[in-house]
Formats: structure tokens, C-alpha cells, sequence
């Protein structure tokens, strides 16, 4: 019999707010934005027989299979309306808000949970994205399990089975998009050097899943060869931080350094490390193939989940030195109010945009 009581938790009640609010602000648009040209291919490859799909991309492109199969079976399910191709996107980043509220709660705490899923929800890049026919909301959401699954070995899960779904989460986010290989494959450096053999162990299955899309790399190279974003590597540097978070890069760097240093189990440095490596590796794959800020936003999913710890902490700091309990509430509400006011601009200009569409 279920327990009644476990679904009117207020756990379950403010996530089911936050799961609402943030399915409205990626679907009430979802068909008015031009397609892009990148959504037109999208839209070709999954249009193909089922089992033509793995074949065409590990030949033709850079980008991994599992989304366009995704895509396809949502066009066959809608008699392969245009919009379609959106839905998965639409899914997973709707998704993206519990497995934020997941990895918070693995990283620190519940409260910790909520502002990782509250910022999710309001975050520009992630509701964008949501809407967006590609692979990127698919991805965040295969890295953030990656990343529950590395806090908990770190935490001290020594299993071989935490190894070995590590491994295959690892190879799940390749086969979804290649960006992700990076900050993948510099936590497995770390585990290998922490716990040799599982280490190994997680590496090998890995490896041995990925191994198919070594054929794509040519494909990657002779592709990207065509694109560019900007003209000096600085200037992609400078770019990122107000891809990630519009108008309050700073404010997001400066919760992400107290929050690492906060972090005394030394946990949120090295997230903070993985961050930082992956960005100056894709700095310098620049100077090789395109790179674009949103191949970086694996980075902002960590700085958000040391932000939404930073944030945890001031809330309870704040409750402990007050005699009255609404006063977190109250700054709760005010950081929340204020994340959503700095998204709410580009959120009209990019919906007015559609509607010109």
C-alpha cells in the first residue's frame, strides 16, 4: 500500500513546483523559434531508417548517434512533424531539474538540492537549450549522473559495481556528445591515480564502449575545420562566463571560490580543478577544431552546484543567527527573484524572436 504521507513531503511538494515552473518556461514557445541550421540536420539524419542512423554519423559527423536515434522515434510518434526533434531536448532538460536536485543533495544537503534545481529552472542557458533539437540537455543530464556517481567514490562508495556504472556513464555521455570527454576523462585520470585498480576497471569499460566513435574523428576534424567563433582564444575565454549566466557571471565565480574554499573535505576543489583543467584543454583544442561556450556548460554545471552550496550555507547561516524562521525563506525568495530578473530580458528577446519567426 503507498504511504500517503511520503507524497505530500515538502521535499516533494517544492520539486514538484520547480519541475512545473521549469516545464513551462521550456514549453510554452517550443514551436515558434526558426529552425536552425544545425536543427535542419538533426531533422534529416533522424528522418532515416532506424538502422541507417549509427552508421551516416559515425561516417559523416562529429556528433554522436543517441540523440538523432532519440529524435527519430519522436518524429515516427508525431508523423514526423518538424517540432519533434525539439521534444527530447525539451525532456531532458526539464530532467535536468530533479538530477540537479539529486547532485546537490550527493554534494552536500537538501537545501543544497533545492537552489541547484531552482537555478536550473531559471538558468537561460538551460531552459534555451531545452528548446534547442540537439544533444546538449541529453548530455548535461548523462554528466550530472556522472558526477553523483564520482562524488560518491569520492565520499568513500569503493564498490566495483560504483566503478563499473561509472565507466558506462562515462561512455553514455561520449555516445551522446563528444563534450563531455574532457571533464570525463580527467575524473577517471583522478580515480586511477586514487584507486588503481577500480580506477582501471572504470577506464577500460569506458574505453571499450567508446571505441566505435574513433571513427568519427576525422569526420570532427574536416568539419570543424569550417566554423570558428572567435578570432583570438581570450576572447572565447571571455565569452563563456556570460554564456553560462548572462548578467551575473561575477557573482557565480565568486560563489564557486568561497564555496570550494568553504568545502572542507577539499571535494569542491576538485570539482573546482576538473572545471578549470577542462576549460584550458578546450582553450587549446580551439586553436584545432571550433569550439563554442556551450560545449563548456558541463563547466557550469559544476560552478551552479558549488554556487547552490554557497548559497545553502548563507541560508543557514542567516536562519541560525535569527530568532524568526521566515528570514531564510525570505532570502530565498529574494536570490531566487533575482536569478529569474537577469534572465528575464534575454527570456523576451529570445521569445519575441520566435514569434518573428
Amino acid at each position: 500500500m503507498i504511504n500517503r504521507q511520503l507524497l505530500y513531503t515538502k521535499e516533494t511538494v517544492i520539486l514538484t513546483v520547480l519541475i512545473l515552473f521549469g516545464a513551462f518556461l521550456r514549453l510554452y514557445t517550443i514551436a515558434f523559434q526558426c529552425f536552425w541550421l544545425e536543427e535542419a540536420y538533426t531533422f534529416k539524419v533522424a528522418s532515416m531508417p532506424l538502422m541507417q542512423i549509427i552508421p551516416y554519423q559515425l561516417a559523416h559527423d562529429w556528433n554522436p548517434p543517441l540523440y538523432f536515434l532519440a529524435a527519430h522515434v519522436f518524429l515516427a510518434a508525431t508523423n514526423f512533424s518538424e517540432v519533434a526533434i525539439r521534444y527530447p531536448s525539451v525532456m531532458f532538460g526539464i530532467l535536468m531539474i530533479p538530477l540537479m536536485y539529486w547532485l546537490g543533495l550527493e554534494y552536500k544537503d537538501k537545501l543544497t538540492g533545492y537552489y541547484g534545481a531552482g537555478i536550473t529552472m531559471v538558468l537561460f542557458c538551460f531552459v534555451y537549450y531545452s528548446d534547442y533539437g540537439r544533444a546538449y540537455t541529453m548530455s548535461f543530464c548523462a554528466f550530472i549522473l556522472v558526477l553523483i556517481m564520482y562524488i560518491r567514490i569520492k565520499r568513500g562508495d569503493l564498490h566495483t559495481e560504483t566503478f563499473a556504472v561509472f565507466g558506462f556513464l562515462v561512455a553514455l555521455t561520449a555516445w551522446i556528445h563528444l563534450i563531455t570527454i574532457v571533464p570525463c576523462g580527467i575524473m577517471l585520470v583522478d580515480l586511477m591515480f586514487d584507486y588503481f585498480r577500480k580506477g582501471c576497471l572504470a577506464a577500460a569499460i569506458s574505453a571499450a564502449l567508446i571505441s566505435p566513435l574513433v571513427y568519427s574523428i576525422p569526420a570532427t576534424i574536416s568539419v570543424s575545420g569550417n566554423f570558428g567563433y572567435a578570432d583570438k582564444w581570450w576572447e572565447i575565454l571571455l565569452l563563456i562566463p556570460f554564456e553560462f549566466f548572462n548578467t551575473l557571471p561575477f557573482v557565480f565565480i565568486a560563489l564557486t571560490l568561497f564555496g570550494a574554499y568553504r568545502d572542507k573535505s577539499g571535494l569542491g576543489t576538485t570539482l573546482l580543478v576538473i572545471g578549470l583543467l577542462t576549460v584550458i584543454a578546450d582553450i587549446i583544442g580551439s586553436f584545432f577544431i571550433a569550439i563554442f561556450p556551450r560545449y563548456l556548460l558541463t563547466v557550469c554545471i559544476i560552478m551552479v552546484t558549488i554556487s547552490a552550496a554557497t548559497l545553502a550555507e548563507i541560508t543557514q547561516w542567516i536562519g541560525k543567527n535569527s530568532t524568526r524562521g521566515i528570514i531564510p525563506v525570505i532570502f530565498i525568495s529574494v536570490i531566487s527573484l533575482i536569478f529569474l530578473a537577469q534572465n528575464v530580458d534575454y527570456i523576451a528577446h529570445w521569445t519575441i524572436q520566435k514569434y518573428l519567426c
